[in-house]
């Protein structure tokens, strides 16, 4: 039978668990969020006779994307308070991400 302390342990590490969880889902939500603005800012874009070229196409929605990803990101800095700890994951989250963006730009890039 696990003694007190082994119980606010495994109570603490489950907490850590479902937040960073919740964390994962936020922006994952606001990533895809991102794409979904940007897309209906190109349909809007497309109604006025935008151009219609791949290349152009895809480099406009990458860069409005990405500005409306830093946009939440940067809200979400400035409000949602973070403990500690978890700055340095999320230094190294938001890496893990700008090494996706640069990916998907070098793979639209050579479509």
């Amino acid at each position: 039978m696990p003694t007190e302390n082994q119980w606010k342990k495994i109570r603490e590490e489950k907490q850590q668990r479902i937040e960073k969880a919740i964390s994962q889902r936020e922006r994952s939500i606001a990533y895809f969020n991102s794409v979904n603005s940007a897309i209906s800012l190109l349909g809007e874009k497309a109604k006025f006779g935008g151009n219609k070229e791949d290349k152009i196409v895809k480099e406009f929605l990458i860069k409005w994307r990405d500005w409306f990803y830093s946009q939440w990101r940067d809200w979400y800095m400035d409000t949602i308070p973070i403990p500690e700890p978890d700055i340095q994951a999320e230094k190294a989250e938001e890496f893990r991400e700008e090494e996706k963006r640069k990916e998907d730009n070098i793979k639209y890039k050579q479509l």
